[in-house]
């Protein structure tokens, strides 16, 4: 198998040995900008690349990039989240993004806009069931499979890093002790 790398450089793939770049180039079929914000590899085997233009698909043994345009103010993707579904999410600065795979276009699911706590720090995560959480520095928001909102649980004090299990638990870092949250 592969080790991929992604950084302001582009994608790296890595074989143990040698390594091949994935760079910006004037081709439509390069990446679209190098700088790669994440990576996230699907069930197919295709990686998915979350960019500051966009999000970019390298199809399993492809050799070039699909490129899906979100929107003129969400082109800039921090995330790439699969359900476990199998659907694929994207988050912006103004919200999470559904793929709309019959018109291979990114859909707003769930909007910033109308109060959801977050920032350029916040965390997102799909638990077990497919819900959505959103972590920012004091509160924990979640919706459900279908995106819809579920609530909202306030944190004492402001936490500093986070882990998911990836099963059914969220330990909180906070500066002086750790919390585990139950989902």
């Amino acid at each position: 198998g592969f080790l991929y790398m992604i950084s302001d450089y582009g994608m790296f793939r890595f074989d143990g040995t040698n390594y091949l770049q994935y760079t910006s180039t004037a081709s439509p079929n390069s990446i679209s900008v190098n700088t790669i914000n994440d990576i996230h590899i699907d069930n197919n085997g295709d990686i998915w690349l979350a960019t500051q233009k966009g999000v970019d698909c390298l199809k399993q043994g492809g050799t070039t990039f699909e490129h899906y345009f979100i929107d003129d103010y969400n082109n800039y993707t921090m995330r790439i989240l699969e359900d476990n579904q199998g659907r694929l999410l994207t988050l912006t600065r103004t919200g999470i993004f559904l793929l709309n795979k019959e018109r291979a276009a990114f859909d707003k699911v769930i909007s910033f806009e109308n109060g959801v706590d977050f920032s350029i720090s916040s965390k997102v995560f799909i638990d077990n069931l497919g819900q959505v959480w959103i972590l920012s520095e004091n509160a924990l928001q979640r919706y459900d499979n279908l995106f819809n909102y579920q609530g909202k649980y306030e944190l004492n004090g402001t936490v500093g890093a986070s882990i998911y299990d990836g099963a059914s638990s969220l330990y909180l870092v906070y500066p002086d002790r750790i919390r585990r949250f139950d989902l």
